[in-house]
């Protein structure tokens, strides 16, 4: 059978705003995103997603997003021990640069089929289009919470990201593991305090 991260299904989507650039908490500089790459395993429900900030970024999101899952495939449940778990198949739709040459080259390379949706047909990734709009409704929950523009979604999308299941109506399929590791993710209400005192300030309009 089909195992966990051998399916996948991609989807991009953009925000109306660019996101806040920022420097996480290992130093690195994140944000000035405004758009995103969401993936979700077809048989564990699991999702990923990775801000980027052009649209010709997506091609290396998706090499980015191949290389994550086979290193976490090695933490499901039915991993069997195989040496080189794999990506088998990816199903998006038609957007170019999901479909673009250096997509289509990189994927035969890594020998994964690449399954895309009928146009103008009825949908045919609903469980992946429910959890985007889920994910993207509990983000704008937290930053009207926290008093926070739509610039910081980027803040508020690594933190509902770092509580994966808070929400997940799906078991998870992996084995018992390390603590996650939240050292690159701030709750968003600290960085609204963090904006009031100063700290941090958003970009000139």
């Amino acid at each position: 059978g089909i195992k966990c991260g051998e399916w996948l299904i991609m989807d991009v989507i953009q925000r109306a705003e660019t996101s806040i650039e920022y420097i996480d908490g290992t130093g690195k500089k994140r944000g000035g995103g405004r758009f995103a790459l969401f993936t979700m395993c077809e048989v564990s429900g699991a999702s990923f997603s990775i801000p980027i900030r052009r649209k010709s970024d997506v091609e290396q999101a998706v090499k980015d997003t191949i290389a994550h899952i086979e290193i976490e495939m090695r933490k499901s449940c039915d991993f069997s021990g195989e040496p080189n778990p794999k990506v088998k198949r990816i199903t998006s739709d038609r957007d170019s640069n999901l479909t673009s040459r250096a997509s289509v080259v990189h994927l035969l390379e890594q020998r994964v089929e690449q399954r895309l949706t009928a146009t103008h047909a009825a949908n045919d990734t609903p469980r992946l289009d429910a959890k985007i709009r889920r994910l993207l409704t509990d983000c704008t929950a937290a930053l009207h919470a926290c008093g926070l523009p739509l610039a910081y979604w980027e803040h508020a999308l690594h933190h509902r990201r770092a509580q994966p299941h808070a929400h997940h109506r799906e078991r998870p399929r992996t084995k018992p593991g390390p603590s996650l590791d939240r050292s690159g993710t701030r709750h968003v209400c600290q960085v609204m305090a963090r904006v009031r005192s100063g700290r941090i300030r958003p970009p000139a309009p």
